[in-house]
């Protein structure tokens, strides 16, 4: 009977130590399954921020862009200025040798 009753002893720590390692797995399944929704949510920041910074990228090739125009417009503006600089000149020296 001792025997019997020491064999259910050993069968009662092994049960409450399985319960233990249950409750651990189950336990590290949750934090796993929260790491995963963690790396998820990264990964979809990650792709926003992308985006986000894609969309900075063309607006800033767009100001260059307009920069560009701008210079170009000026430039031409500042020649035409100096030819009719020129011209004005031109004219007076004409009228006063006239």
């Amino acid at each position: 009977m001792e025997e019997i009753s020491a064999i259910a002893r050993v069968i009662g720590k092994l049960t409450a130590v399985s319960t233990s390692i249950a409750a651990a797995v189950q336990q590290q399944s949750m934090t796993t399954r929260a790491i995963a929704e963690s790396v998820q949510n990264a990964a979809g920041h990650t792709a926003r921020a992308s985006v986000e910074i894609d969309s900075v990228e063309r607006t800033v090739s767009r100001g260059v862009a307009a920069v560009d125009e701008i210079t170009a417009w000026t430039e031409r503006l500042s020649a035409r200025a100096n030819d009719l600089e020129t011209k004005v000149a031109t004219f007076f020296t004409r009228v006063r040798a006239a």
